[in-house]
């Protein structure tokens, strides 16, 4: 009975330190931005994605994350449906673009987290910074988090070799994409086993 009475109170304790957020897909933002001609930057975002963050003691243990790649929006829809084509995402093959911390450190901006990005079916190690902003409980009770981060990567290291160049030598769409993550949780009010569904922005 005592050791019975113990294990209950240590997963009581467990479960008022530990707990987990969804991702707020309405109230948040995956976006990014590419040079185009070697000028201005063409800006645009994915429309449906999910994720969730875990808190211990109030610091975060691990983040998942998924896009519908095929949500790609950069408000032009041609733009869009070349986007979607084999020349870049391949939508109809690699449906998905994946990242699954395998770490969070701490430093004294913030945190990074490290883990597989998967893009364009390969997957790359990869160390994203950013920001958690402290929970607060909005108008409906529910508690909410915020994190912010920003994230460089080559489109080529994910086999996207799409390559037209210009009469002067430059490219078309240059190979490095600027990620802006600005992403709002709410706390989760029963524990899940992890699974993500893809949330289409309103």
């Amino acid at each position: 009975m005592k050791i019975l009475s113990l294990w209950m109170a240590m997963l009581v304790s467990t479960s008022l330190f530990a707990s987990g957020f969804s991702v707020d897909s309405v109230h948040s933002t995956v976006g990014f931005k590419v040079k185009y001609m070697m000028l201005s930057a063409v800006q645009g975002q994915f429309n449906a994605f999910d994720g969730q963050v875990s808190l211990d003691n109030g610091e975060p243990t691990s983040i998942v994350g998924q896009i519908d790649a095929s949500s790609i929006d950069t408000n032009n829809a041609k733009r869009d449906a070349h986007l979607r084509s084999d020349d870049f995402f391949n939508v109809a093959e690699y449906p998905y673009i994946r990242f699954k911390s395998k770490q969070i450190r701490k430093n004294d901006v913030g945190y990074v987290a490290i883990g597989d990005l998967e893009i364009h079916g390969i997957t790359n190690q990869v160390s994203i910074p950013f920001t958690l902003l402290e929970p607060m409980v909005d108008g409906f009770g529910q508690e909410r988090l915020a994190l912010i981060g920003q994230i460089r990567i080559n489109r080529k290291e994910y086999g996207i070799m799409y390559s037209k160049k210009m009469d002067n030598g430059g490219l078309v769409v240059d190979n490095f994409i600027d990620i802006d993550l600005n992403i709002q949780c709410v706390k989760k009010t029963k524990w899940s086993n992890g699974s993500i569904r893809l949330r289409q922005k309103r």
